[in-house]
């Protein structure tokens, strides 16, 4: 919970006062309280981001590929996007910072800020993951319907002029994407190098 999100519940200072100081709420960051005893959750340092750095942050990066569930995720991975310019508390966790994150980059998922799936991977792309890594996760976007190929070349071609790195590889990945697994989509560049038309996929057949 936030200071100011205490301050809206507490009707006088002393009720705060009594919820803080010996009270069931203990500060883990500037401005922000958890109960004390509770766990310490994946879930519980997300929220604890988002309340410090404020509401023009999302979890980004490998913490919002968790989120989507994308392939190959890091589940203890947690990652924040502010945009450059916001003042940033200490924080045991990595933020990175972005000139603009217009609203088509930015989802809800469980409650959390985030960035999109499609802004995901372009960031993980721009992380400098490993090829497979960057497959697996469009190829279980697109699976999912989080993403798909079309989608991806379009907010590659609005990102590219920024000299974003990154763009390259997304565009190289993309070609074969369309499957559901490894397998499928190494089939899909057999058949781009070898000069055959492209299959149909995910097609249902009754």
């Amino acid at each position: 919970v936030s200071a100011g999100q205490l301050d809206r519940i507490c009707a006088t200072a002393w009720e705060r006062r009594q919820l803080i100081d010996g009270g069931p709420l203990t500060r883990v960051a500037p401005g922000v309280y958890r109960v004390r005893g509770a766990p310490d959750t994946h879930q519980q340092r997300l929220t604890l981001g988002l309340l410090s750095l404020g509401e023009q942050s999302w979890v980004s990066y490998e913490a919002a590929a968790t989120l989507h569930r994308l392939d190959r995720s890091n589940p203890v991975a947690v990652e924040f996007t502010v945009l450059r310019g916001t003042r940033q508390p200490k924080l045991p966790s990595r933020v990175h910072t972005t000139t603009r994150l217009p609203a088509i980059d930015r989802v809800s998922v469980s409650d959390f800020r985030t960035t999109s799936a499609t802004r995901t991977i372009i960031d993980l792309a721009h992380a400098r993951r490993s090829p497979q890594r960057i497959e697996a996760a469009i190829d279980s976007a697109v699976r999912t319907g989080l993403s798909a190929p079309s989608v991806l070349a379009h907010r590659i071609e609005t990102i590219r002029g920024s000299g974003r790195w990154g763009c390259r590889l997304i565009d190289e990945l993309v070609v074969d994407s369309g499957g559901h697994s490894p397998l499928e989509r190494r089939f899909l560049r057999i058949v781009r190098e070898a000069g055959l038309p492209r299959p149909k996929t995910q097609v249902i057949h009754r």
